[in-house]
Formats: structure tokens, sequence, C-alpha cells
């Protein structure tokens, strides 16, 4: 883990850094294009968020903290690079429509109690997933976040598709358990 900042960085520093890059950039750059690709919907725009999210892990990577793994740090960035480009697409900026319109529309943000009740959702998610022992939280994340196909994430971890199949099955039922337990409904769990 490289935790100086760039103009710290010793040749072999920078050097580990350039490794890991090139090796995330090989790895990724397809995935992560059509990860960005289903949100956005539009060629260009996806090969630009694409490029500036790589650029962004060359840039941030001497504040990358090791906590996650580099690919789910990679993935991070392009979150929010496709919400700030959703938020501020001049085609979804502005919309003009008249009085009567406006009275008839619910508000953007919805029903305030449905609201805090997905937030709680997602943090009481976020702790069942955290429960999970690691090789069954990555390989569920790696088939579901990433969108991953099975045998994908078979030859990434050197095991039979049956094991990936099998772990993804037990994560699930050992994370609908502890949504239950914690009285929340996994909706689509």
């Amino acid at each position: 883990m490289i935790s100086t900042s760039i103009g710290a960085l010793t040749a072999t520093d920078l050097a580990e850094r350039d490794r890991v890059l090139a090796k995330l950039f090989r790895e990724h750059q397809r995935r992560l294009f059509q990860f960005i690709f289903k949100r956005v919907r539009d060629v260009y725009e996806a090969t630009e968020l694409t490029q500036q999210a790589f650029v962004e892990a060359c840039h941030g990577f001497g504040t990358f903290r090791g906590e996650s793994e580099c690919a789910t740090w990679l993935y991070g960035i392009a979150v929010n690079l496709i919400r700030n480009h959703v938020n501020r697409s001049p085609s979804r900026r502005y919309d003009f429509c008249g009085d009567e319109t406006i009275e008839l529309m619910e508000s953007p943000q919805g029903d305030p109690f449905d609201h805090v009740s997905t937030k709680q959702k997602a943090t009481h998610m976020q702790h069942g997933l955290d429960g999970l022992p690691d090789d069954l939280r990555k390989t569920l994340l790696m088939v579901t976040i990433e969108d991953r196909s099975y045998e994908d994430v078979a030859v990434e971890l050197a095991i039979p598709v049956g094991t990936v199949r099998s772990r993804v099955s037990r994560s699930r039922v050992m994370l609908r358990e502890r949504l239950e337990s914690r009285a929340v409904v996994a909706q689509g769990a």
C-alpha cells in the first residue's frame, strides 16, 4: 500500500503503482465500460467515463488506503462519476412544463418514510455483507455488483464454477438469514 503523496514516491513505489494500475486496466477495462454503459446508455459517454475512472484512479492511487480491493475502489470511482454525469447532464437538467403539469407531479425525493426505510435497509445490507466470510463476500460481490459471469469469477479466483455457484448461493442464504434476524425484508436478494 502506498500512502505517501505522488511527489514523495520513490522509483520503486512508482514502478509498483504503475504495475498495479496496468493490471487493473487490463483486467477491468472491458467490464468497467459495460458497467458504465448499462447506466448511461451512450457509447461515447461510457467511453469517456471509463477513461476518466482510470485517470482518477491514477491520480488518486497515492491516497488509496487498501481497505478494499483495487477493483472495488475503481468501481466506486466509476459510480461517483456516473452519478455526477447523470446529475449534470444538460438533457436531464431542464424540463420545462406548465403549472398544471407541475401540480400533478410527485416530489422527486418521494415519500420521506420510503427514503429513510431504504437507507435503513441499505445499512442493514452492508452490515450483513460485512458479516460474511471474506471468500463468500468477495465471490458474491464479483457476481452481483461487478456483474461478472460465474465462469469469469471462477477463472479469476482459480476455483471450479460449481464452487462459485455454491459460494453465491451460501452467501445469499446467510445474508437473507442475517437480514431476517434484523426484521429486514431483503427484496431481490
